[in-house]
């Protein structure tokens, strides 16, 4: 569902700031998902909120 609403969104930001400043945040967003999955992924509810920051991203 998140990964649905990410382009759009992703797309009116890039129109606001530009291209390679909506690049930097989305992929510096993405990173931080993942090393916090990979840190906090056993727990159930932690895992639901970063898989959709990840995909979000």
């Amino acid at each position: 569902m998140l990964n649905g609403l990410t382009q759009p969104f992703f797309g009116w930001v890039s129109d606001r700031i530009g291209r390679e400043n909506t690049m930097f945040i989305t992929f510096a967003i993405e990173a931080v998902g993942i090393v916090a999955l990979s840190m906090y992924g056993q727990n159930p509810v932690a895992f639901v909120v970063l898989t959709g920051i990840v995909f979000f991203a």
